[in-house]
């Protein structure tokens, strides 16, 4: 039996509930992992994780075609491109034991591998489907397998299981709640709205990306936020399933300008043919360079038309295509909005035959985006006790542009930033934010006369600034350590610390980060430097990749820092020796082979569950996922200790620490997934980090 189930385009880390059927008990699963090399002029390295651990390489030209032994259960597979720069995560459930084939592919037009697996049920190592009989030899007859789609009923979420378990039950992945399989035909079919009815409609707000929508209020919000490449797929709403299918529209972010280039410059580069390729310079290039992308990412692709609308008084390019797709032809309609900094997609998808009547609903939630906070306060007035205009300090001058610029406030912005360059101080910095105030307003951008000679300077000592700056914001420690055409930020991230070089070339950006691991100097984004990165070389890998495009962030009360400067935390595990002569609480024990005992953590019962094993080299780390166990959960408490014992009471079992994670999302039960990552450090020192699986962000963790 060959099964092909794939992720809609829509996921990025998506799970594939796999041989969902009746099987023999085993644990055994052989996993064959293949990619057909092509599409790169450069043959980069791509690198195969399994559950966090390096499985194997190839190389962008060559392909994959790796043999890896796992067990029957959830795995989490990942790729990496280009010192991790690009890549994908998927999350695959293997409910049976036997060989499975993963199809890897990528995508030109997205730069990235697609969201796409298909996954081959080719051989069951003598477990056979109750419903096929046992044939000679290790492969089945491929056949496809009919599914349905539908959506559950408590989260929204949706799932695709084989059309044999209709009329059965089936346990969400996201929210645990069991759910019946509807038959083929019946699954949450309604009438999709007419063009000439009023519709009722919700308002969202994205915080995150500074934007907000209208959409009708019976149309659901599948998701929030799920990266997709170099793309962050921030919203997707969706209406009621008819026959046909789900319409549904999404608003996909990106940091950078798609535009490159102006009347007098001109980006190319070569394509993998050996073609000289010029990016797009305006809206319509942009147009016909997405028709011949479109045309080799979809099967049976057709143009419909392309034209350049006015979106927020800018120019937008929309296309509308359709494509053939295994439920049928569908039809999208794309509106991409070239903003400073920041790239706009909101993309609406229905079948191909309800296209005109859904049409009107997209033309009304694009009509109705827009960028900025809903309060059109620019904030409170500075007032003196005797009513007069208190004196506003350079900092206070430049926050206020911060706070007018996010919401789209351009105007008072660029007032606010030219207030500030007059005081005197943080010149470059605010010389460069008015900059982009005047290319949001459609103004000519011009030098300021105090900084000629200056000019190769001005943009990276902005970025470095405005890095430090946003690292500040989200709670690091950071600084500004040197300023120039090179410019550099030091920060102190989840133990480890990093430095951020920004080096102004031909108008933008080349930029580095390096992690300093006591005396050695490492290039985080060079695989060959750093073949296997953590959790945090990762965070550090994205905020270089993103750092030219970051909004405006607003700087420290007391100014930017210039030192690092990092603070004695509570909690943070420290290393004197007790009174006995042994580690404190929170320390590891080590010998010269790596660990001396295996580090685990407390289970029911008070069952030593070992994480990381004795003896396993420093530094090492380890990933584990948990769910909330009840709705709204705010926080989760895990036990660690180290010891070569089955039960934490054992004789010779030493307690870490008990670490709280807290300030957990609000959920229902199970919706929430959080990885942990247990990391000892080359110096014996313990460290937990944790992130909410879907949105990336930090949870926060503390010792008790």
């Amino acid at each position: 039996m060959v099964e092909r189930l794939a992720v809609r385009n829509l996921n990025h880390s998506s799970t594939l509930l796999v041989g969902q059927g009746r099987f023999m008990t085993a644990t055994s699963v052989i996993l064959k992992i293949r990619y057909k090399g092509r599409f790169f002029v450069l043959d980069s390295e791509i690198l195969v994780y399994l559950d966090s651990q390096q499985a194997g390489k190839g190389f962008a030209r060559q392909g994959i075609d790796l043999t890896l032994p796992t067990t029957v259960g959830s795995h989490f597979l990942e790729v990496r491109l280009l010192g991790g720069l690009r890549g994908k995560t998927y999350s695959l459930t293997f409910a049976t034991p036997g060989t499975y084939e993963v199809t890897l592919d990528y995508s030109r037009f997205w730069g990235n591998f697609r969201n796409t697996l298909v996954v081959r049920h080719v051989a069951c190592d003598g477990f056979a489907p109750a419903s096929v009989p046992p044939q000679v030899g290790t492969r089945w007859k491929e056949e496809e397998r009919p599914m349905i789609d539908f959506g559950c009923p408590q989260c929204k979420e949706l799932l695709s299981v084989p059309s044999s378990l209709a009329g059965q039950t089936e346990t969400c992945p996201s929210c645990g709640s069991v759910v019946p399989v509807p038959r083929p035909g019946q699954q949450d079919v309604g009438s999709l709205p007419g063009t000439t009815t009023t519709i009722a409609e919700s308002e969202y707000f994205n915080r995150e990306w500074n934007f907000g929508i209208r959409y009708p209020s019976d149309w659901d919000i599948l998701w929030e936020n799920r990266e997709s490449g170099s793309w962050v797929m921030a919203v997707a709403v969706a209406g009621q399933r008819t026959d046909s299918g789900r319409p549904g529209l999404i608003v996909n972010v990106r940091r950078g300008e798609v535009l490159q280039g102006s009347s007098v410059v001109t980006v190319t580069h070569v394509d993998p043919e050996g073609r000289v390729r010029h990016e797009p310079k305006t809206p319509q290039e942009y147009i016909e360079r997405s028709k011949d992308d479109l045309r080799q990412a979809f099967p049976d692709f057709a143009f419909v038309s392309g034209d350049v609308i006015n979106l927020l008084g800018k120019p937008a390019a929309r296309l509308i295509y359709s494509y053939a797709s295994k439920s049928g032809r569908m039809q999208e309609q794309c509106v991409t909005l070239f903003c400073v900094g920041v790239t706009y997609q909101l993309t609406g998808e229905t079948p191909a035959r309800d296209f005109s009547r859904v049409q009107p609903i997209f033309d009304r939630i694009i009509a109705s985006f827009r960028v900025g906070e809903p309060d059109s306060d620019p904030g409170p007035k500075m007032v003196a006790p005797d009513g007069a205009v208190a004196e506003i300090s350079p900092v206070g001058f430049y926050n206020r542009g911060v706070a007018s610029y996010r919401k789209a406030q351009y105007a008072e912005a660029e007032t606010a930033f030219d207030q500030c360059f007059r005081t005197g101080e943080y010149r470059m910095q605010s010389s460069y934010a008015g900059a982009l105030c005047r290319r949001e307003l459609g103004r000519e951008v011009h030098l300021p006369t105090e900084l000629q000679g200056r000019a190769d300077d001005i943009g990276p000592v902005y970025v470095a600034s405005n890095l430090a700056c946003h690292l500040i914001e989200e709670r690091y420690v950071a600084a500004l350590t040197k300023e120039g055409c090179t410019s550099e930020v030091t920060a102190e991230i989840d133990g480890s610390r990093y430095v951020f070089q920004i080096s102004g070339l031909l108008g933008g950006f080349i930029n580095w980060v390096t992690r300093i691991d006591g005396q050695k100097t490492i290039s985080v984004p060079d695989p060959s430097a750093n073949p296997n990165p953590t959790e945090t070389d990762r965070f550090a890998i994205s905020l270089v990749e993103k750092a030219s495009s970051l909004p405006p962030s607003p700087l420290p009360e007391d100014g930017l820092p210039r030192i690092l400067r990092v603070p004695s935390l509570p909690g943070q595990p420290r290393h004197e020796k007790t009174p006995s002569g042994l580690p404190a609480e929170g320390t590891v024990r080590t010998t010269q082979d790596g660990l001396a005992g295996a580090i685990g953590m407390e289970t029911a019962g008070g069952v030593f569950t070992v994480l990381l094993s004795d003896k396993k080299p420093i530094p090492c780390e380890r990933t584990e996922i948990f769910s909330t166990a009840a709705d709204n959960q705010k926080d989760l408490s895990i036990r660690l200790y180290q010891g070569n014992g089955k039960l934490t009471s054992d004789p010779g079992m030493r307690k870490l620490g008990e670490y709280e994670l807290y300030g957990i999302p609000s959920a229902r039960r199970g919706r929430i997934n959080i990885a942990v990552i247990f990391r000892v450090n080359s110096d014996g020192s313990l460290t937990v980090l944790a992130k909410d699986t879907r949105s990336g962000a930090s949870i926060s963790v503390r010792r008790k």
